[in-house]
C-alpha cells in the first residue's frame, strides 16, 4: 500500500518526480512476485490459508480503524465540538492536526527554561 501511496503523496506535496514513478513501480512489479507466488500454484493445506489469514486480519484491522473514526466523528458532533473550532485544553497549545478523524495536540514548550544543573560536590578528578 505505502507503495502507492508514496507517490500519492509526493503529487500532493508537489515534489513528485519521474524517478520516484519509476521506484514505486519497479517496487510494485517485486511485491508482486511473494503476492501471487503464495495462491499460485495452489499450495497444500495448511499454507493455502496463509493468504486469506493475513486478508482477514488485515479486514479487521480496517474495519476497527473505521470504527474508532466513526466513533469520534459521532462524539465530536454530540459535544457540538469540530477540529476547527475546538479550544485547546488547559497546558496544550493550539498546534493540532486532524489524523483520520483523531484531534492529536502537541504540548507547548515549557514556559520557563528548567534550571541549571547544580555542580557536584566534589570533581574526582581533584581527589
Amino acid at each position: 500500500m505505502i507503495t502507492i501511496a508514496a507517490p500519492v503523496y509526493l503529487k500532493k506535496m508537489g515534489e513528485l518526480r519521474n524517478i520516484d514513478i519509476a521506484v514505486c513501480g519497479i517496487a510494485l512489479a517485486l511485491l508482486m512476485i511473494p503476492t501471487v507466488g503464495s495462491v499460485y500454484p495452489i499450495p497444500d493445506a495448511p499454507v493455502l490459508y496463509f493468504p486469506y489469514l493475513f486478508l482477514a486480519y488485515l479486514a479487521s484491522g480496517a474495519a476497527w480503524i473505521f470504527y474508532v473514526r466513526f466513533r469520534n466523528l459521532r462524539s465530536r458532533r454530540r459535544s457540538g465540538r469540530n477540529s476547527a473550532s475546538s479550544p485547546s485544553c488547559s497546558g496544550l497549545d493550539d498546534r493540532s492536526h486532524d489524523a483520520g478523524g483523531l484531534i492529536l495536540r502537541h504540548h507547548g514548550a515549557p514556559a520557563v527554561s528548567p534550571p541549571a544543573a547544580a555542580p557536584l560536590p566534589y570533581s574526582p578528578a581533584s581527589t
